[in-house]
């Protein structure tokens, strides 16, 4: 599925009924809980990279970070927030076997 920013997402479908209108503030209340797990740095390389769609270069230079370690950081940091996402509420992420 395609990328829409969280505001977006949230403002998408006004009509729509209140079950999903709750629906949608729950996921967001647990991506927000999600994010909160992650270190600062970790969100504001998320927050660039896929909020304002910088590139990993231009976040590397905002941050003087070498343009690796930003998409080493933000790739770890996806995944571990999809970890998250899968976890009940947000929370811890699951144990892999």
């Amino acid at each position: 599925p395609p990328e829409v920013p969280l505001d977006d997402a949230l403002a998408a479908a006004p009509d729509e009924s209140p079950e999903r209108a709750a629906e949608t503030n729950d996921e967001a209340a647990r991506l927000m809980r999600a994010l909160t797990r992650l270190n600062a740095n970790e969100r504001e390389i998320l927050a660039l990279k896929h909020g304002a769609g910088l590139t990993n270069r231009a976040i590397a230079t905002m941050l003087g970070l070498s343009e690796s370690n930003v998409g080493t950081i933000a790739q770890r940091s996806l995944n571990r927030l999809r970890a998250l996402w899968g976890s009940p509420a947000g929370g811890e992420p699951k144990e892999s076997d």
